[in-house]
């Protein structure tokens, strides 16, 4: 619940410090503002470079008790294997890396999205993740988008 304040404060042109003390309703969690900061580099970094090299170049700001799941989660394609040792929680320590998982180990949004859904557990946390990372850089595939309009126009 700490990314949706960050989410809503991208969405409006507001800084992360906004968005930390508006997440600070929800959370005291002091990870929250590093991962902001970590997010706003993944989000440029995706507009010109595959995600998986994006995330390795920034994996030196990933906050210290995130690194061994994040290491794994970027090295280990098989996506079973790491939730084995990461988990689907929705604990912050456990969705930013298996989110790393699954933008490393996909080509696209809409691969990331269908995996993210087939893991299961924690996978709206995951989603807005993977949503607010590709940004106005993926394309909401057709089909999906046609939905949506049919059923909220």
């Amino acid at each position: 619940v700490g990314f949706a304040p960050y989410i809503a404060s991208k969405a409006l042109g507001l800084s992360n410090e906004v968005a930390w003390d508006l997440a600070q309703a929800f959370t005291s969690h002091s990870d929250y503002p590093k991962l902001y900061d970590l997010f706003d580099h993944i989000h440029e970094g995706l507009k010109e470079h595959a995600p998986k090299d994006v995330l390795q170049h920034h994996i030196t700001h990933v906050p210290e008790s995130y690194q061994a799941f994040t290491k794994l989660a970027l090295t280990e394609a098989n996506t079973d294997e790491v939730i084995k040792t990461i988990n689907t929680a929705c604990h912050i320590n456990h969705a930013v890396p298996l989110t790393f998982h699954i933008l490393a180990h996909t080509k696209n949004y809409q691969e990331a999205i269908e995996l993210n859904t087939q893991i299961g557990g924690a996978s709206c946390d995951r989603g807005l993740l993977i949503g607010a990372l590709y940004g106005t850089q993926a394309n909401i595939p057709q089909p999906w988008s046609e939905t949506l309009r049919r059923k909220y126009t």
